[in-house]
């Protein structure tokens, strides 16, 4: 490499430069804009974040062994169905994780409450009484007469002797009774679920809209005990809810951030994806509509 050589490299990366100065002076803005907006597409301040957020769930049934629409039970003469939702207060503690500037993973714990408002009227029962009773009676054997001396009269005479055996007994009897109840109670079934989702967000300053999709594993924290008509719609029948439910769940949300907290409003959908009933026979199913209030915090 000759002094020419060196000269006109010189002079190239001269040009150069004053070509990028030239233009950076005629639209320093739009550049700047634009290397701003091209760095926060890309980067992620903080990967985790928590949420807490209270709220009410709706909860329907999906189906059963009776219908609510036919309202209707074994009589309808005199017989009424009746099996209204319910309302529920769920709890709900998430941590998010974000993978990039739209795209996440979350877990965590909340509360649900499933069942129904039951309103079983003149609901006729037949059950079965067992009853034991005292049968007194008494066999005779016979009579005898035996002859003998009165010294007293110095006469003969004549004795006369019964002979009598106990024979009394007791006696089992059944006999079939029927009753009028009416069952108006809630019943109600409380699970800690553990959700896995999937989330998807965008940005408009300091407007965010997300949504969220996966499966949860309920575990049953209570033991109560729910009561519906049994398969062949002939009286009641207490039936006890799975320890374990598996379910959908989806979300939306909108937030906004007031510098190191967000506000969040999150409407929810959730359905059960398995019998939540300890019954063969029966197909048991809850779903859920929800809106929670929470904060969420950058850790």
């Amino acid at each position: 490499i000759n002094d020419t050589s060196l000269k006109e490299l010189s002079d190239t990366l001269e040009n150069v430069v004053f070509l990028l100065k030239d233009s950076i002076q005629k639209a320093p803005d739009s550049l700047q804009n634009e290397m701003v907006e091209l760095y926060d597409s890309m980067k992620v301040e903080k990967k985790f974040s928590i949420s807490f957020s209270v709220g009410t769930n709706y909860i329907m049934k999906q189906n059963s062994i009776l219908d609510p629409s036919q309202g209707i039970a074994p009589n309808p003469q005199y017989s009424q169905t009746l099996e209204d939702c319910i309302f529920s207060l769920p709890l709900d503690l998430r941590v998010n994780y974000n993978l990039n500037n739209k795209f996440s993973l979350s877990t965590g714990i909340n509360t649900a409450s499933l069942g129904e408002k039951i309103d079983y009227n003149h609901v006729h029962e037949n059950y079965m009484v067992y009853d034991s009773n005292f049968i007194d009676t008494v066999c005779s054997i016979g009579t005898f007469h035996i002859p003998y001396y009165d010294i007293n009269t110095n006469q003969m005479d004549t004795a006369i002797y019964s002979l009598m055996m106990d024979t009394s007994y007791w006696i089992d009897e059944s006999y079939e009774e029927e009753s009028i109840n009416n069952y108006n109670v809630q019943n109600r079934y409380t699970y800690l679920n553990i959700p896995f989702m999937v989330g998807y967000q965008f940005k408009i300053k300091n407007i965010s809209i997300g949504l969220r999709a996966g499966g949860a594993v309920g575990f049953k924290i209570n033991n109560a005990k729910g009561m519906y008509y049994n398969s062949n719609i002939q009286g009641l029948h207490s039936f006890r809810a799975k320890k374990t439910i598996y379910n959908i769940v989806t979300t939306a949300s909108l937030g906004y951030q007031f510098k190191k907290i967000e506000m969040f409003i999150e409407p929810k959908y959730w359905f059960n994806l398995t019998n939540s009933i300890l019954k063969l026979d029966i197909d048991h199913k809850y779903h859920l509509l929800g809106l929670n209030i929470g904060i969420s915090l950058k850790i």
